[in-house]
């Protein structure tokens, strides 16, 4: 604990446990119960982020310390991380910089549109522009339509998913980061943070934007018949 307090940025909290007993120990809370025959020792160490937790995990100073320590140790050391925290929305809770951990709390909805709003557009600003000259160098010029737009959805997805996504969060990790005293709970505002709660809000607008495209596709078919 004197080695980790000394050496481990973002360490907030040392914790030492009485001895207790070998079968006492719950390896999955952590939890013990103190007996006077017992034989192990435990040392909880509470970071201020995943970040700071995986620059201690992977530190030399870590490693030569378990590695001297490695004869004593009953059990490996185990590591528990946010084991009951809510993922409420996987697109947005993901939109993090690469090689971050990740935060406490999920990014704002309306940033993480407003990102992907840039993404897209300037992904296909980029293929309406160069695709048709490379439609005609593969002969696909004459293809069918939706090839074509099998194709180039194809190419843009990539694109956006492996250049512009990660160029976005690169450039606004900071701004797209949520702080813990950044919470909201007037409508509108709420819900453009967090998005619709309600299962039945959300099924109503999947059916209301799937069954425009029906009705579209419907009206087109009925006209060129």
């Amino acid at each position: 604990d004197k080695v980790s307090a000394r050496h481990a940025r973002g360490l907030i909290n040392v914790k030492k446990s009485d001895i207790i007993h070998e079968k006492l120990f719950d390896e999955e809370t952590g939890d013990s119960n103190s007996s006077k025959d017992g034989r192990l020792h435990i040392i909880c160490l509470t970071f201020e982020s995943i970040d700071a937790l995986n620059e201690w995990m992977a530190s030399s100073k870590r490693r030569k310390l378990v590695t001297e320590l490695k004869p004593l140790l009953a059990e490996p050391d185990i590591m528990k991380v946010q084991k009951d925290r809510v993922l409420p929305d996987a697109f947005t809770d993901l939109l993090i910089r690469q090689g971050q951990g990740i935060p406490t709390l999920q990014p704002k909805k309306w940033k993480v549109w407003w990102l992907t709003l840039l993404g897209l557009f300037f992904t296909l600003l980029w293929t309406g522009a160069v695709l048709p000259y490379y439609f005609e160098q593969w002969n696909l010029d004459e293809a069918h339509q939706q090839l074509q737009g099998f194709v180039a959805v194809f190419i843009a997805t990539f694109l956006n998913s492996y250049v512009m996504t990660p160029l976005l969060l690169f450039l606004f990790s900071n701004w797209v980061r949520r702080g813990e005293a950044e919470s909201e709970t007037r409508e509108p505002w709420r819900t453009l943070n967090d998005g619709f709660e309600s299962l039945w809000a959300k099924a109503l607008l999947t059916v209301a934007l799937y069954g425009g495209f029906v009705i579209a596709w419907a009206v087109r078919a009925s006209a060129a018949a």
